[in-house]
């Protein structure tokens, strides 16, 4: 709650844009937490809903920088809906290299026959994502 404060608070009047960057260029290991946007106040709407509807045209989102936490985060946002998603970003270096992780693994052979196999059985049990599904087995 009162994060969310903060956050009406940050860009209540105005939110600078750094860039538009194209939706399907954001790489998916930097997106960290999503808040949904709205509109500030009526006055508001009108120039919000042309944003939202522009960007969505383009499939673009918009990078920006905004305080939470008392910290500084860059951003995205990015249309969703009657509003937009501002999803905070890790940074470059909290990411670990890929190379770190995958250099040193094997490439084996392997058989066809069990290509086309593991292919059917991801066939058998491909749905639709439903997060609903999920549960909280910790507490």
């Amino acid at each position: 709650p009162d994060d969310i404060k903060k956050l009406k608070l940050t860009f209540a009047h105005t939110l600078e844009v750094e860039e538009f960057v194209a939706l399907d260029d954001i790489d998916t290991r930097y997106l960290e937490k999503p808040y949904y946007v709205i509109p500030a106040d009526g006055a508001a709407v009108e120039a919000f809903s042309v944003l939202r509807e522009a960007m969505a045209k383009k499939r673009v989102a918009a990078r920006s920088c905004v305080v939470l936490y008392q910290r500084g985060r860059e951003v995205v946002i990015q249309p969703f809906g009657k509003g937009m998603l501002l999803t905070e970003l890790r940074t470059h270096d909290e990411m670990i290299p890929e190379k770190t992780v995958f250099d040193d693994l094997k490439s084996p052979k392997y058989d066809q026959d069990l290509l086309e196999i593991a292919g059917l059985l991801i066939d058998k049990k491909v749905t639709k994502f439903d997060p609903s599904k999920f549960e909280d087995t910790y507490e």
